[in-house]
């Protein structure tokens, strides 16, 4: 199952966020449109974008085709914000679709917050900018269509992607996403720590397994030192794997650790 393979991406290799469609009318099987999502219950936009964006972003060029809004939503509120901004109206200007990208950019705890209800409402947008570790509980309540017809438009070739990151933006056959931006994560070790506890500090660890047998020997809490160190204020590799597989640091009120829920596990 490609879904297993995700989540092991996601834990050894980086984050990828994929513009990803969501919303839209139609139904499971309709999966071959890039302009919208197609899931019975979950769907949420006009009629016209459903009739027209297909024909669009197959390669017309007549730009005869009569206007389509589409709207976008993502956490990029920052000076990110700004660039995507650009990059959308740029797009806005020069098209020759007849297409117009409305972005709304927000927090991520409120784009978190909004999605979920904004699905359930049939008032979702036609695309989402997201990260790996959020998209499978969308993909798996069906709110996410195949947009693998990305790679079929003039002038894109999936050979100028990294194959990592494409199949990063596939859960089993179903293809989520179209790589947009990737962001790579580091681990970094205390050398003089590793001496003291007997490790080679010129080997840092390379798996799971090893950094947990290493944090064992690493810990000292009459020091209050302890093995690995995991960030909750950033968006660490480990978060976004507990996240793929519905887990958590703690529950919703954060009164009760889940660290060692079975989503975790």
């Amino acid at each position: 199952m490609r879904k297993n393979c995700l989540a092991a991406a996601g834990l050894i290799l980086i984050l990828a966020a994929g513009l990803t469609a969501c919303g839209g009318s139609g139904n499971a099987g309709n999966t071959g449109n890039t302009g919208n999502s197609g899931n019975a219950g979950n769907s949420g936009s006009s009629e016209k974008d459903t009739e027209s964006v297909p024909e669009k972003t197959k390669g017309s060029q007549t730009g005869s085709d009569k206007p389509v809004t589409l709207t976008f939503w993502n956490g990029f509120t920052s000076t990110d914000g700004d660039v995507l901004q650009q990059i959308v109206n740029d797009f806005n200007e020069s098209n020759e679709y007849n297409v117009t990208i409305e972005m709304d950019a927000m927090p991520w705890a409120t784009f978190n917050e909004k999605l979920p209800a904004a699905i359930a409402s049939g008032n979702a947008p036609d695309f989402v900018l997201c990260s790996t570790g959020y998209y499978v509980p969308y993909v798996e309540s069906g709110s996410f269509q195949d947009v693998s017809d990305f790679y079929e438009l003039p002038g894109v070739d999936k050979a100028d992607f990294d194959p990592n990151i494409v199949d990063l933006l596939y859960y089993d056959d179903l293809c989520v996403g179209i790589p947009m931006q990737v962001i790579s994560h580091y681990l970094y070790w205390d050398k003089d720590l590793y001496a003291a506890a007997g490790l080679d500090p010129e080997t840092p660890p390379k798996t799971w397994e090893e950094i947990m047998k290493n944090a064992e020997i690493l810990t000292d809490k009459s020091k209050n030192q302890y093995g690995f160190n995991v960030p909750t204020d950033n968006n660490v590799v480990p978060q976004y794997a507990m996240y793929a597989y519905g887990g958590s640091y703690t529950n919703a009120d954060e009164t009760e650790a889940l660290l060692n829920s079975e989503a975790n596990a």
